[in-house]
């Protein structure tokens, strides 16, 4: 079930995203450095409901809340820097793999909004960043709250005790979906061809107790090499970068809540953790954080998207979160 929803985004880009909800559950954003510029941690938050903007989140954030993005508490120290928080935008380069900067050139730029829902941003060719392509990018987003309302509604009759009653409207309450649309169109004259996509930072209770249901027997290139499980990774707190080759439906199992992630358009999805060590060399990165937070990123990475004067791609990612 779709609630009414004020919804008031801000620019997507280079910084975090604020949203209001002054309609039933509110989800919240940060915004560390005023103008907010990035999608960053949502969640619902019934004590907030009446909220008139959105104040920074500090990494901690109850779990009641049920956040659905890692924010680093450190971003303010660090304004020069892509915050290491929310859903960074990759293009037109994934990661270091290219000649160009890691991750592209968009991450530090600010993006013009298009409404309530939608941002965009003109990338002209750029030589000396290695970019020779013409392209204007969109980012969108849609929330929907109180998925299965009507199925937990069912369970909780006027003669169930109020603490049951109470029970299914949580339950309710805190099931969100969020799409997330990534365009890309070519505005130039001549073909172009990029890497990357969307570069989620999950909040976790323990990646330690993480699972990632839906791998199992997909191939993968491994950053070092390593053949065991991603469970058995973040048990031991390795570092983990892995490529994984189709970007099959997966399940995200955090404690008392599960993701559902599924993507079109995007080939991969590149699962990363800094792990124990590398997250001591990250300056904006408290050095326990590695265990609060895990990237699975829907991207193409495998092979180069071309893109034909006049064409677009489309790639979405939708995030159906339940709290158990």
């Amino acid at each position: 079930m779709t609630r009414g929803m004020d919804l008031h985004w801000h620019t997507l880009g280079a910084h975090l995203l604020q949203v209001d909800l002054r309609k039933g559950n509110s989800l919240r954003t940060a915004s560390p450095h005023g103008d907010s510029q990035q999608a960053a941690s949502w969640q619902t938050d019934s004590r907030r409901a009446d909220s008139q903007h959105a104040d920074f989140l500090p990494a901690d954030v109850a779990s009641a809340e049920c956040p659905l993005f890692y924010v680093s508490p450190l971003i303010p120290q660090f304004p020069d820097r892509p915050p290491r928080a929310g859903v960074p935008v990759m293009f037109p380069q994934f990661a270091d793999r290219g000649a160009g900067p890691k991750h592209g050139i968009v991450r530090m730029v600010p993006w013009v909004s298009a409404g309530l829902d939608a941002w965009t941003l003109h990338v002209p060719p750029q030589p000396d960043q290695h970019w020779l392509g013409d392209a204007h990018l969109r980012v969108s987003a849609q929330i929907e709250s109180g998925l299965g309302l009507s199925d937990a509604s069912a369970d909780a009759t006027p003669q169930s005790s109020p603490h049951l009653q109470r029970a299914m409207r949580d339950a309710a309450s805190a099931s969100i979906k969020l799409t997330l649309q990534f365009e890309v169109e070519n505005v130039g004259g001549d073909a172009f061809s990029f890497t990357g996509g969307l570069h989620p930072y999950y909040a976790v209770s323990d990646v330690t107790q993480l699972r990632i249901e839906g791998l199992d027997g997909v191939p993968f290139d491994d950053r070092y090499g390593a053949q065991i499980s991603v469970a058995d990774e973040f048990l031991h707190g390795q570092a983990f970068e892995r490529l994984y080759l189709r970007a099959d439906t997966l399940v995200m199992v955090d404690d008392a809540r599960r993701v559902r992630m599924s993507a079109t358009g995007f080939d991969n999805w590149m699962v990363w953790n800094p792990g124990i060590e590398l997250a001591k060399g990250l300056p904006d990165l408290p050095d326990a954080d590695w265990q609060r937070f895990v990237c699975i990123e829907p991207v193409c990475a495998g092979r180069a998207v071309i893109v034909a004067a006049g064409e677009r791609f489309v790639g979405t990612v939708t995030l159906e979160q339940h709290v158990l």
